[in-house]
């Protein structure tokens, strides 16, 4: 990215440059009719249609405002110095014509009738040098009304643009837009984003593609995200973990999540759920606990990747217990890899969120023993709380759309507007219904507000378990 910027700005240089050396060769050709002679027409047409095609591809594409005025501004000096040769060259034919037929034919008349043709060219002399300088003046004033039009051209292009995004924010998106999903395929986080991406697209017109990226907690797609264009083009769907513990543990000093993302929306809120084999013969969390102390290190609780919230919410739950429990986090394949672990016996319990567990819930392969909400969900009002059994043990997981730092206002506010639009789409509020949870969304200030809650209950945390290791 500096490289691309730092060539572009030496192109907008050194078109600025370029259009003040030629100055003093406008000026020189506005006064010397035989200046013109030394202009090649096709040299400086091919700069002026090289530099107002930059213009206008800078000004649509690469939203870079003072390249495209610098070359908008080129061009029209060159187009200026086109036409004022064009019409010096016209004046200098017309004088040269009229000038020949004053030569003097040598006929046979005698001195009288060659001394009224000398005063007549003379007359016709003092009539050519009259309508030259009325000429040059009326040049000079076309000169001025071109310079004066090209000069107001510019503005007027320029005035759309004053914000040097607004021509972009008009028209975004032109071409798909990607969200990159720092988790694997079919965990919460990513089932959200595609319902989210599924309905932006019916909105924009625009395909929306949605990209996993895991990897170190988060930090794979984040920084995917940070390398790309600020163009309103890569999303993030930041999962908890993102702000909450990403931070603590990548020790990158570089990386500042608040500095370096925009919060757009919150796309997804809830309770992590602690769920069972129907085959392991519990029914409740304290059942759970119990089994575990008789049996050490036999029950095996199986999570989305390290330093994830699911993760981290199952070793507070094992510190808190006491129970002697392995928890085994799923690098690749995430909360899908290991619900098919409970499944076939590998794995006894699961720390997942209600979206990526509801298939195996309603099919009874999987059974829910306790929510870590702060109190229990309306939509699931005999499903109890971990807080219940172990008092302030909770872990919320939430997902919210951010943008990386430098992204147009104007693209962060529709972003926002749309997103809001979508998260009141039918569709999205009777899929909400069907995993049996509601949701209120955040956006903007209220959401990094929310952020910096969680950031304060969640870095302790944090960091006494990285530092336990």
């Amino acid at each position: 990215m500096l490289v691309a910027e730092a060539t572009w700005l030496a192109f907008a240089v050194f078109s600025g440059l370029r259009t003040i050396s030629y100055v003093p060769q406008i000026v020189r050709i506005a006064k010397d009719p035989n200046g013109a002679s030394a202009i090649s027409y096709p040299t400086w047409l091919l700069w002026t249609g090289a530099h107002a095609s930059t213009g206008l591809y800078a000004a649509m594409n690469l939203n870079e405002v003072w390249l495209a005025i610098g070359s908008s501004i080129y061009a029209l000096c060159c187009l200026a110095v086109i036409c004022l040769t064009v019409f010096k060259r016209l004046a200098h034919r017309r004088t040269k014509r009229v000038s020949s037929r004053d030569a003097d034919e040598n006929s046979a008349w005698g001195g009288r009738l060659r001394s009224a043709r000398r005063d007549e060219s003379s007359r016709r002399t003092q009539s050519v040098g009259e309508g030259r300088a009325k000429m040059d003046s009326i040049e000079r004033r076309t000169f001025v009304k071109v310079v004066a039009a090209g000069v107001l051209a510019t503005m007027l292009t320029a005035a759309p643009i004053g914000n040097p995004f607004a021509a972009a924010q008009e028209k975004y998106p032109l071409r798909p837009v990607k969200i990159v999903v720092p988790l694997p395929a079919g965990t919460s986080p990513d089932i959200r984003t595609r319902m989210i991406a599924e309905q932006l697209t019916k909105t924009w017109g625009q395909q929306v593609v949605v990209e996993n990226r895991p990897g170190g907690g988060g930090l794979a797609g984040v920084q995917a995200v940070l390398s790309a264009p600020a163009d309103g083009y890569t999303l993030l769907a930041a999962p908890a973990t993102v702000f909450t513990i990403l931070p603590v543990r990548a020790n990158r000093p570089d990386l500042d999540v608040n500095r370096d993302l925009v919060p757009i929306g919150l796309i997804d809120h809830e309770g992590m759920l602690v769920a069972v084999s129907p085959k392991l013969g519990v029914n409740t969390l304290p059942d759970l606990i119990a089994l575990a102390k008789r049996e050490p290190y036999k029950i095996v609780i199986g999570t989305l990747a390290a330093g994830t919230l699911p993760h981290l919410a199952a070793q507070l739950l094992v510190e808190r217990s006491k129970a002697p429990m392995i928890v085994l986090p799923y690098a690749t394949g995430g909360s899908p890899a290991a619900i098919a672990d409970l499944i076939g016996g590998r794995v006894h319990v699961v720390v997942v969120s209600s979206d990526s567990s509801k298939g195996v819930l309603d099919s009874g392969d999987l059974k829910a023993i306790a929510v870590m909400t702060r109190e229990r969900s309306a939509n699931l009002p005999d499903l109890p709380t971990v807080a219940e059994t172990f008092p302030g043990l909770t872990a919320v997981g939430w997902t919210a759309l951010v943008a990386p730092k430098g992204t147009p206002e104007g693209i962060v506010q529709q972003l926002e507007d749309d997103l809001r639009k979508a998260l009141d789409a039918p569709n999205i509020r009777k899929t909400l219904d069907q995993v049996g949870r509601s949701f209120r969304p955040m956006f903007s200030a209220e959401l990094a507000r929310f952020i910096q809650v969680e950031q304060e209950l969640w870095w302790p945390i944090a960091k006494a378990a990285a530092g336990s290791k």
